[in-house]
């Protein structure tokens, strides 16, 4: 791993069991996305909340948001993949004291996706590998967007 990284965008961190990284990313440098309404975050697999509005002044009353979240969760979660990675945080170049920021240095990752802490973290530099996905995917069919989850639990003391 680089010493001295201050820029938290540089690499991309993915976690995933060891069978998984050698029966199929490593062999052919695969990623494989997923199915939305496959993902096992509890923040992920909250329903989306819709509401309908309109420029031209229709009457849609009986597009309630209920109803709309009913029928367009499914369809849109069943379309739509995803591919998660993770970053690094606050980084100050200080290789020892940045550990606890570095993108692969997540406890909670590592359990999680990293087979309860058997598994392998692939690291990607970011330019790359978003250069890659943009060549084979089309900007209508492919978007990419940080998701940041804060630990509010000390401010709401």
């Amino acid at each position: 791993m680089d010493i001295g990284v201050t820029n938290e965008c540089q690499y991309l961190y993915h976690y995933t069991r060891l069978d998984t990284a050698e029966d199929f990313i490593l062999p052919n440098q695969n990623l494989r996305f997923s199915r939305y309404q496959k993902t096992n975050d509890p923040k992920e697999r909250k329903d989306w909340f819709f509401s309908a509005g309109s420029n031209q002044g229709r009457d849609l009353r009986k597009y309630t948001p209920e109803y709309l979240s009913k029928i367009m969760n499914p369809v849109l979660k069943g379309r739509t993949h995803v591919l998660c990675f993770s970053t690094d945080g606050n980084l100050t170049g200080d290789h020892i004291a940045d550990l606890p920021n570095r993108g692969f240095c997540m406890a909670r990752m590592w359990a999680q996706y990293g087979d309860d802490h058997k598994g392998v973290c692939l690291v990607y530099g970011y330019k790359q590998l978003s250069e890659s996905i943009m060549k084979q995917l089309s900007e209508k069919t492919f978007r990419e967007k940080r998701v940041r989850y804060l630990d509010i639990s000390d401010k709401c003391r």
